[in-house]
């Protein structure tokens, strides 16, 4: 099987309802099992999904509204490209890049404090203000959702003992 072969099983076998270990199990007859746990990591459970999905539109909202503060108040047009990116991340709901719009956003609170500390000939504006809780709140929820909606992967080492000869076996458990 292909990896996108391997991708769109594991989906589909997800959305009927089955656990990760299942899918893993079934799976890993046909696939390497290393590459089979990169790909089924970052693929959420039906049931995850919609327990946390208004997270995701929370953070979509959350991400517009700081789009469109920074962009009217500055003018920046990188700030576009930027926001443009992460809100693509986010819409499309590819879990694996959530920590790098976490990252984004790290960055935009960032040079915030040092443009509110560095800056001292002028006052504090509210905006940048709002702008900084919004991109807080933005880190908060993204790893929030990260924790909740992705399986965790433990990966055990155990000495197993067949035919008279040691061997160290690798149990990948998914919580």
């Amino acid at each position: 099987m292909t990896e996108s072969e391997v991708r769109q099983a594991a989906k589909g076998l997800l959305k009927e309802g089955k656990g990760h270990q299942d899918v893993f199990q079934l799976l890993s007859k046909d696939f390497p099992k290393s590459k089979l746990v990169e790909i089924i990591r970052y693929m959420p459970s039906n049931k995850a999904v919609n327990k946390y999905d208004f997270i995701n539109w929370i953070v979509v909202m959350l991400l517009l509204s700081t789009l469109a503060i920074v962009f009217l108040s500055t003018g920046m047009i990188p700030i576009l490209v930027w926001s443009g990116l992460a809100l693509t991340v986010v819409l499309k709901r590819w879990y694996k890049y959530y920590l790098w719009v976490s990252g984004l956003c790290f960055f935009y609170v960032f040079g915030f404090i040092l443009i509110m500390l560095f800056k001292s000939g002028e006052s504090i504006n509210i905006l940048s203000l709002i702008t900084l809780g919004l991109n807080i709140l933005v880190i908060v929820l993204l790893s929030y959702l990260n924790m909740k909606i992705l399986p965790s992967v433990k990966q055990k080492k155990e000495r197993v003992r067949r035919n008279g000869v040691v061997r160290v076996v690798q149990r990948i458990e998914f919580e």
